[in-house]
């Protein structure tokens, strides 16, 4: 009978265990704040205002207009699209985003595509159509995009 008593002791011992093991990851994955986007560019934190009346952004409140900002990891691009949509990506190239030459441009010609670098010297020749998705590499991830809100006075911009 003592055999079957210590068989049981062992087996009830492994469970518990077992149980504690599950316990600790998951109570050691919760709470845990994201703290990349994409995968690779830094998260930082939004919330800016960008008010409409002010002379130097009253030219935001026709489409096909574009402002940069101060904000995000490298700058925030504020796009009024020709389809009279508010966007805002993050000036962060999503390949390699460390480097200091991955801030993303406006082609202001054509107004529906982003890139990498400068226009005379590419960092990684990435391209990027207007909602911020790829167009070709070697970048394989859309540009952060923030949340875009309005009212009468304000454009908000967050994450």
């Amino acid at each position: 009978m003592e055999k079957k008593q210590e068989k049981d002791f062992i087996i009830m011992n492994k469970f518990n265990l077992g149980v504690l093991l599950i316990a600790f990851i998951i109570l050691g994955s919760c709470g845990k704040k994201n703290t990349t986007v994409n995968n690779n560019v830094p998260y930082v934190y939004v919330s800016i205002q960008v008010f409409k009346s002010l002379s130097e952004n009253t030219y935001l409140a026709t489409p096909g207009t574009y402002k940069y900002l101060t904000g995000g990891y490298k700058g925030i691009i504020l796009a009024h699209t020709l389809d009279d949509k508010y966007l805002a990506f993050d000036r962060t190239c999503t390949f390699h985003p460390e480097t200091s030459c991955a801030i993303i441009e406006l082609d202001s010609a054509t107004f529906n595509n982003y890139y990498c670098g400068k226009k005379t010297n590419h960092c990684c020749d990435s391209r990027y159509q207007a909602d911020g998705f790829v167009v070709n590499g070697p970048a394989t991830q859309p540009l952060k995009s923030y949340n875009v809100s309005q009212d009468a006075n304000y454009i908000y911009i967050t994450n």
